[in-house]
């Protein structure tokens, strides 16, 4: 006669291989999510910064683009006002490289 127990054993055994197979499909997954959620987070933040540094070159264009403007206009009117446009654009640049300088550093101190 065969023994009772054999087949019990056998389906216990596989109950438990099942149960650690979804455990650890659980946990990988949760690790996998988590990488995921962190690298996302990376990305949002790069994307920010990227932003910035975009806005800051556009008034810099801008800016550029005004004291040129103002420089040709005095050249051919000789009038104050012009200059002191000029002089207003020069600061304003001043002003966005200084802020275009702080970024670059303090991104790469991260």
């Amino acid at each position: 006669m065969k023994r009772p127990g054999r087949y019990e054993n056998r389906v216990k055994i596989n109950a438990i291989f099942i149960y650690l197979m979804a455990t650890l499909l659980c946990v990988g997954m949760i690790y996998y999510i988590s990488n995921l959620k962190n690298s996302i987070n990376y990305q949002k933040n790069n994307i920010r910064k990227n932003e910035c540094l975009l806005e800051l070159t556009n008034k810099l264009v801008e800016n550029v683009n005004n004291a040129q403007s103002y420089s040709n206009i005095y050249t051919f009117s000789t009038n104050d006002n012009h200059l002191n446009n000029f002089n207003i654009s020069i600061k304003k640049i001043e002003v966005i490289t200084d802020e275009k300088y702080y970024n670059v550093l303090s991104e790469s101190t991260y």
